[in-house]
C-alpha cells in the first residue's frame, strides 16, 4: 500500500525573464547575428583562413561549389537517415502520451533536417560546374530553402525546449531551467525572421556551402535551451541528445581548416555528412528515448525542506552540468522480459505431484458450479466468501497457497485437501473431484493470488484473468501503464544503494520499497541520499512478502496528494464498484505513512479516480473478480493509479459497509459476479451510493514492550462513543507484546464509525487522543 508516482501537470509560469516576440527580435536576434559574425567571418579571418565572404547570391567565376557523387550521394543518405528519425519519433506513441506534442516537434524538426539535405543534394547533384549556373533564379530559390530550414530550425529547438515545461525541472539544474522563457509566438517570430534574412542574402557567401555553417550559428541559443531543458529533467536518452546536440558546434570552425586543408571539396563534404548523421542521429534517437522516459515518468510535485535549501551550498554551474549529466548517463533500462521471468518462476513454486486431493463443499441445493477460494483464514474475508458462493448454489474448495501453507505448517505441507495442485497437476486434481465446472478462482491473500490466477488458467474457469505478474509486480504494473498512455510512476529498479541515490538526485522526494509488498511495509520517504542508502540496505536481501527475496528495490518519485482505495468487482471486463475509500495517512512512530483513519468517500464526487481506475483495470487485463486499488489525485484534480491487488479490501469493512453504502460490499458482488446467470449481477449498481459517513480508525500504538494493562477508562469511552459500530483491540492480555505502529501491520486494533458526518468525525477525533491512553506496557 505504497505511496508513490508522478503525474504530467500543467506548472505554473514561474521563469524570471519571459520574451515575448519583440523583445526576441529586438535583443536576441540581433545579439545572434553579432555572435554569428565574430564566430564565422571574425574567426576565419582571424587564422588566415578566410572562408566566409559575403556573395548575396552573386557567384564570380571560381565559386566554388561541389558537384561530385560523394558529395550529393551523401546528402542523400543524410536526408534518407534524418527522415528515417523524424518517422520513428512518433511510431506507436498513444494519442494520450504525455510526449505527443514534444514527439510532433521532433518530427518536424528531423523532417526539416532531411528536407534540407534533399534539396541540397539535388542542387550539387545539378550542378554543371559553372558560375551561370549559381547565378538563376532556380538556384537561389532553392538554396534559400535549403538555408532557410537551417535557419528556421532554431524555432524547432526552442519549441521542443519549451514544450517541455510541462514536466517540473528537478536535480542540480531546476533553478535554472526557470530562469528564462521564450513564448511560442517568440520561437515562430525567430525562425521566420531568420528565413527572411537568409532570402535576402545576409548568410550568403561565395561558397554557397558556408551559408549553411554560417547560419548554423544562429541555432545557439536554441541549442543551449534545450541542452538545458532536458538535462534540467533527466531521463534516459538526455546524455545521447545533449552530446548529439553539442556536436554541431565544432563544424563552424572546422569547416574553414577543412576546405583549405588540400583536400578534394567531396572528400570535404562527405567527412561533414558522417559527422551531422551522427550528431542529427543522436539528437533524433536521444530526444525520442528521453520521450520514452517522460512517457513514463509523469512528474507530479515534489517537496523539499527548507531546512535542505539552506544547509546546503549551492553548487556551481560546472557542478550541476556533470551532475545532470552523470544522472542521465547512469538511466538504466531494465529488461521486463527478464523480470517477468523471475516473478514466474517464483511463482510457479513446486511442479512434483504433491498429493492434494480436491474437496468441494456442496450448496444445499443443485449447484450452478463450483469455485476454489485460496488462502480463506478470516471470517469476515475467505470464508464470508465461502459462505456467499455456498448460499448462491456454488461449490466450494478451501486450498492454501505454498507460502501460506508453509507458513500456517512450519514449512510443512498442509492436509491434502487444503492443497493447492502442483502446477500442471491442475487438471488431475479437478477430475478426480467430479466437480462441476468451475466457474472462478479467489484469493483472500496478496501471496496466495498467482496460486488463483494459476488455477483459473489452467482449469479454464468461466471467469478467469490472463497472467497477472504486470498487475502484481509494482514495477512491471507501471510500465504497463506506461505502455498504454496511461498515469503512472516515475520508477527505477535499483541494485545498489547508489542507484537509489541518483534517482534520488533526480526527484529529490522519493519513495523506497519492495516490488512486491503490503500493508506500507518497508516503504520508505526519502529526501537525501543517507536516507536512500538507509532504505536500501533495510530492504536488501530481505525476505520478499509472497517468496523469495529482495534482490533489487523499487525506487519511485513521490507524489503529493489525497490517497482513495477503490473496492471494485468485474465480470467479463464490465468493473463495478463497491466502495470508494479516502485514506487520512500520517508520519508516526519513524513510519512515513501510518494509517489514521480509512474513511468511505461519496462516488459522486470523484468521477476522475473512478474512470482512471476502470481504464487501469482494462490496461491491465484484470477482466474478472474482485480487486482492492489505491490511487493518488492531485491539486488538478488528475488521478494516477499506486497499484492494484486482485483481492479483497484486507480489513474487517462489510459491517461499514452495511451501514453506509446502499448495495451489496465487494464480497457478495464477487459471488454474484460468478454465476452462470447474469441478473444479480445486472441488478448492483456501477458505482455506490453513499447514505451515511463512515470510518475504519485505525488504532495507533505509541509503546512497546509487555502489556501491563488495557486502561479500563480509555476502554470505556471508546466503547460509549455514540457512532461505534464495532471495535477489536489485537493485544489485550497482560503479558501481551505490544509495538509501535509504523504500518498496517503493527495496528494495535481498529474501531468502526458510521453516522451522522458530523458525530461521526467528532468520534474520529476523540479516537486520535484517546488511543495513546488505551495500553500500558510495563517499563
Amino acid at each position: 500500500m505504497g505511496r508513490g508516482g508522478e503525474r504530467a501537470l500543467k506548472t505554473p509560469d514561474d521563469a524570471f525573464i519571459d520574451l515575448g516576440a519583440f523583445a526576441t527580435l529586438a535583443v536576441a536576434l540581433p545579439a545572434t547575428l553579432l555572435l554569428t559574425w565574430l564566430l564565422t567571418v571574425s574567426w576565419a579571418e582571424y587564422w588566415g583562413r578566410r572562408t566566409y565572404v559575403a556573395a548575396r547570391f552573386a557567384y564570380a567565376d571560381g565559386a566554388l561549389f561541389d558537384g561530385t557523387p560523394l558529395t550529393y550521394g551523401t546528402d542523400y543518405v543524410l536526408a534518407a537517415w534524418c527522415a528515417y528519425l523524424g518517422v520513428r519519433a512518433t511510431t506507436n506513441v498513444p494519442p494520450g502520451a504525455p510526449s505527443r506534442a514534444t514527439r510532433l516537434r521532433l518530427r518536424r524538426l528531423m523532417f526539416k533536417y532531411a528536407v534540407q539535405c534533399l534539396l541540397g543534394g539535388l542542387a550539387h547533384h545539378a550542378h554543371d560546374g559553372t558560375a551561370a549556373y549559381l547565378n538563376r533564379w532556380t538556384f537561389r530559390l532553392l538554396w534559400t530553402a535549403v538555408v532557410g530550414c537551417v535557419a528556421s530550425s532554431g524555432a524547432d529547438l526552442f519549441a521542443i525546449a519549451e514544450g517541455l515545461r510541462f514536466v517540473p525541472p528537478a536535480g542540480p539544474l531546476r533553478d535554472l531551467a526557470r530562469v528564462a522563457r521564450l513564448s511560442p509566438a517568440a520561437a515562430d517570430a525567430w525562425g521566420l525572421a531568420l528565413w527572411l534574412l537568409t532570402a535576402l542574402g545576409a548568410f550568403s557567401c561565395t561558397r554557397p556551402a558556408g551559408d549553411i555553417f554560417a547560419v548554423g550559428v544562429t541555432q545557439s541559443p536554441a541549442t543551449a535551451a534545450l541542452i538545458l531543458a532536458i538535462l534540467a529533467r533527466p531521463r534516459p536518452g538526455v546524455a545521447v541528445a545533449s552530446v548529439g546536440l553539442v556536436l554541431n558546434v565544432p563544424l563552424v570552425f572546422a569547416y574553414p581548416f577543412a576546405v583549405w586543408s588540400g583536400l578534394g571539396l567531396g572528400t570535404v563534404n562527405g567527412l561533414l555528412h558522417a559527422w551531422l548523421a551522427v550528431a542529427w542521429g543522436s539528437q533524433g534517437l536521444g530526444l525520442a528515448r528521453f520521450c520514452d522516459g517522460v512517457d513514463g515518468r509523469r512528474e507530479g510535485p515534489t517537496t523539499r525542506s527548507a531546512a535542505r535549501r539552506t544547509a546546503r551550498r549551492p553548487p556551481s554551474l560546472a557542478a550541476r552540468l556533470l551532475a545532470a549529466l552523470g544522472v542521465a548517463a547512469a538511466a538504466k533500462a531494465p529488461t521486463r522480459t527478464a523480470v517477468r521471468a523471475r516473478e514466474r518462476a517464483l511463482e510457479r513454486g513446486r511442479a512434483e505431484d504433491n498429493g492434494a486431493v480436491a474437496a468441494f463443499a456442496a450448496p444445499d441445493a443443485d449447484a450452478v458450479g463450483a469455485a476454489v477460494v485460496v488462502d480463506p483464514l478470516c471470517d469476515y474475508l475467505g470464508l464470508a466468501l465461502a459462505r456467499e458462493l455456498l448460499d448462491r448454489g456454488v461449490a466450494v474448495a478451501t486450498v492454501l497457497s505454498d507460502y501460506v501453507g508453509g507458513g500456517l505448517c512450519d514449512g510443512g505441507q498442509p492436509p491434502p485437501p487444503l492443497r493447492a495442485p502442483a502446477a500442471s497437476r491442475e487438471a488431475p486434481w479437478l477430475e478426480a473431484a467430479d466437480a462441476p465446472p468451475l466457474l472462478a478462482c479467489f484469493s483472500e491473500s496478496d501471496a496466495g493470488i498467482a496460486t488463483a490466477e494459476r488455477l483459473g488458467r489452467a482449469l479454464d474457469a468461466a471467469f478467469a484473468n490472463g497472467d497477472g505478474v504486470d498487475r502484481r509486480h509494482k514495477w512491471l504494473l507501471h510500465e504497463k501503464l506506461r505502455d498504454a498512455g496511461l498515469p503512472h510512476c516515475a520508477q527505477a529498479l535499483c541494485d545498489t544503494a547508489e542507484d537509489v541515490v541518483a534517482f534520488q538526485k533526480t526527484h529529490n522526494t522519493i519513495v523506497v520499497k519492495p516490488c512486491r509488498g503490503v500493508g506500507s511495509d518497508g516503504v520508505f520517504k526519502c529526501e537525501t541520499a543517507a536516507e536512500c542508502r538507509e532504505a536500501f540496505d533495510a530492504l536488501r536481501a530481505t525476505t520478499r512478502y509472497g517468496g523469495g527475496f529482495n534482490d533489487v528495490v523499487l525506487a519511485q518519485a513521490f507524489l503529493a496528494g489525497v490517497e482513495y482505495a477503490v473496492d471494485s468487482v468485474s465480470r467479463d471486463g464490465e468493473h463495478k464498484v463497491t466502495a470508494l475509500w479516502r485514506y487520512d495517512k500520517r508520519p508516526a512512530n519513524g513510519g512515513a505513512f501510518v494509517y489514521r483513519g480509512t474513511w468511505l468517500a461519496d462516488a459522486a464526487g470523484a468521477g476522475a479516480v473512478l474512470e482512471t481506475l476502470r481504464a487501469c483495470l482494462d490496461a491491465l487485463g484484470h477482466a474478472n473478480g474482485p480487486a482492492h486499488s489505491e490511487l493518488i489525485v492531485g491539486d488538478d484534480g488528475a488521478a494516477t493509479l499506486v497499484e492494484v491487488n486482485a483481492r479483497f479490501h484486507n480489513a474487517n469493512v462489510r459491517p461499514l459497509v452495511a451501514a453506509c453504502v446502499a448495495g451489496p460490499d465487494a464480497i457478495a458482488a464477487a459471488a454474484a459476479a460468478c454465476l452462470p446467470s447474469a441478473d444479480e449481477w445486472d441488478a448492483i449498481a456501477a458505482d455506490p451510493t453513499l447514505e451515511r459517513a463512515g470510518v475504519l480508525a485505525h488504532l495507533v500504538s505509541a509503546v512497546e514492550g509487555p502489556l501491563a494493562a488495557v486502561d479500563g477508562d480509555a476502554l470505556a469511552r471508546l466503547r460509549s462513543l455514540p457512532t461505534l459500530v464495532d471495535h477489536e483491540l489485537y493485544v489485550d492480555e497482560p503479558g501481551g507484546a505490544m509495538v509501535k505502529t509504523v504500518d498496517i501491520k503493527t495496528d494495535s486494533g481498529w474501531a468502526l464509525l458510521a453516522g451522522p458526518e458530523a458525530a461521526v468525525a467528532a468520534d474520529y477525533a476523540a479516537i486520535q487522543d484517546l488511543q495513546y491512553e488505551l495500553f500500558r506496557v510495563d517499563s
